[in-house]
């Protein structure tokens, strides 16, 4: 059974607790289970105390039976004590409040390599379709990480330009990682080394707007820069929320570069690239969207982890 499992499932123990668990014990330099089963007790914490108790009355068949359904997909569970582990979830996840637990499939390496969110709206045009392939797959040619959503529109354009030029790519799910099933769009590119499939999502958890609303924050925190390709206005005319204008803030706030495809780009300009670049994101011009990208990839390296054997921008 794995421990982080356990923890996930413990009733009022939330992310910023099981974060604050993980702080503790690195700061011993131990795995969080460890900390927990400290023969002495000698770990003066009120949380520590309140999680030793409810794991002690936690009913284990179920996860038991949960463990093996995820073993028999092939998933794999990434936490903070996990080699594989995503730098940049670790890095930010605490401050946003992503959960520590991450279900995965796929090739784990990729979790770690750096990355460029590619994102936009599902009822996007050919013009940019044209744009989010052309860009992932430019990309994923230098040996840059392409990361999306999985919806229809930008974010399937950016997988597949990733998947045909030979390169990785990240899908991070808006539902649980056992519905995942691979579109007919990607399928017949997969293969055991190209693809990473991650969830921060009760495995079995159906889509909802919410979800993907939720799962932006997972797609930033992979990703070393984030562009837009099309995005609606922050709240349309029923008042309902953009997702891709909702990442391209959550970025902002995260502190990564934002590039936004220029309107002067598309024959019919989205109304949010306009805002989205007027609330301070960097305008993106097709000719030379990979050369702004490498830029700014370039001059952040030597202040953050980068490593030119995995990858060449």
């Amino acid at each position: 059974m794995d421990p982080w499992l356990r923890l996930s499932r413990l009733p009022g123990i939330g992310p910023k607790t099981l974060w604050k668990l993980h702080a503790a014990s690195a700061a011993r330099s131990c795995a969080v289970w460890q900390l927990l089963n400290d023969p002495a007790g000698m770990v003066p914490d009120r949380d520590v105390a309140r999680v030793r108790a409810l794991l002690s009355e936690q009913d284990t068949a179920a996860l038991s039976e949960e463990m093996a359904a995820l073993q028999n997909r092939g998933v794999t569970l990434l936490h903070p004590d996990h080699a594989e582990y995503p730098t940049g979830v670790s890095a930010r996840g605490p401050e946003v409040g992503l959960p520590p637990l991450l279900y995965a499939h796929g090739h784990l390496p990729i979790a770690r390599s750096q990355g460029v969110a590619i994102v936009g709206s599902r009822t996007v045009e050919p013009d940019g379709v044209e744009f989010a392939t052309k860009l992932a797959s430019d990309v994923a040619a230098e040996g840059v990480n392409v990361v999306s959503g999985y919806a229809r529109g930008v974010d399937m354009a950016a997988h597949t330009g990733a998947l045909r030029a030979g390169g990785t790519t990240t899908i991070v799910l808006g539902l649980g990682i056992l519905n995942f099933a691979a579109k007919s769009e990607i399928r017949p590119l997969l293969s055991a080394t190209n693809t990473l499939v991650l969830s921060q999502f009760h495995p079995r958890a159906a889509w909802l707007a919410r979800n993907a609303m939720a799962r932006n924050k997972l797609v930033c925190a992979l990703s070393r820069a984030l562009v837009v390709v099309e995005s609606g206005p922050e709240l349309d005319e029923q008042g309902r929320a953009s997702g891709t204008f909702d990442t391209a803030k959550t970025a902002l706030h995260m502190d990564i570069p934002v590039f936004v495809l220029s309107p002067r780009a598309l024959q019919h300009p989205p109304p949010g690239n306009a805002a989205l670049i007027g609330m301070g994101c960097r305008e993106l011009f097709k000719e030379e969207a990979a050369a702004q990208i490498r830029e700014v990839l370039e001059s952040t390296s030597a202040s953050r982890e980068f490593n030119p054997q995995t990858a060449t921008f």
